[in-house]
């Protein structure tokens, strides 16, 4: 469930950095810092570079999002 003022698009993992923080790039080339919100941590999967997520941004700060974990 998205929050209210986000939106929701496909990202690719480009870098892994740790303790649940990503660099994503979109499809139009933009890359943000993208993180696991959360208590979401303890049972999310770890993406590698390559893999596909999706994740809200929010539409005031597009320098980070969140990964949906589904």
């Amino acid at each position: 469930m998205l929050r209210p003022g986000c939106f929701a698009v496909e990202g690719l993992i480009v870098m892994a950095y740790g303790n649940g923080t990503y660099r994503a790039r979109l499809v139009n080339g933009y890359e943000l810092k993208v993180y696991v919100p959360g208590r979401r941590k303890l049972t999310a999967p770890t993406w590698a570079p390559g893999d596909r997520v999706r994740l809200e941004i929010s539409a005031y700060d597009l320098s980070e999002g969140r990964i949906i974990v589904d």
